[in-house]
């Protein structure tokens, strides 16, 4: 399987993506990962949590790969308008709207898809085809925290 991924990261030209790396960080994982980049000669990007290059530096074979390191960085308001505009085409979201909750979910991009979403399904149910910050309400942000217990 090892020399299959090889071809068609070699063949295709395109990088390969795993996300959650630090849940491969085990010496034998990380020796298939060496493996196929040697094999191919390929581009893989390793995404993963603030921990990784820590735990990536025991595992020599692979660390000594390594490019670059390039720390994630929070969702900007473009990068916002950008998601919305490639994810849902056919609805305009406004700049008041996207960037109040940019604020609210401090940048989180899995955090800003998940509300994206939220917006288009509550659009489709009111028929509407244009949204912005009055007309949603800036409480309305699922940004991971519990709710608050009731008195």
């Amino acid at each position: 399987m090892v020399d299959q991924i090889a071809e068609q990261l070699s063949k295709s030209g395109r990088p390969l993506l795993i996300d959650d790396v630090q849940y491969l960080l085990e010496k034998a994982v990380a020796n298939v990962l060496t493996d196929i980049y040697n094999a191919s000669e390929g581009t893989i990007v390793l995404i993963g949590e603030e921990r990784v290059p820590g735990s990536l530096a025991k595992l020599e074979r692979l660390h000594n790969r390594v490019l670059e390191w390039v720390p994630a960085q929070r969702a900007t308001l473009d990068d916002l308008r950008a998601l919305a505009q490639a994810s849902y085409p056919q609805l305009h979201f406004a700049d008041d709207l996207l960037d109040d909750l940019r604020k609210k979910v401090n940048g989180c991009l899995r955090r800003v898809a998940v509300n994206l979403y939220k917006v288009y399904t509550e659009t489709q149910a009111r028929c509407i085809d244009s949204i912005d910050l009055a007309g949603w309400g800036s409480d309305s942000w699922f940004t991971g925290e519990a709710p608050s217990r009731r008195a």
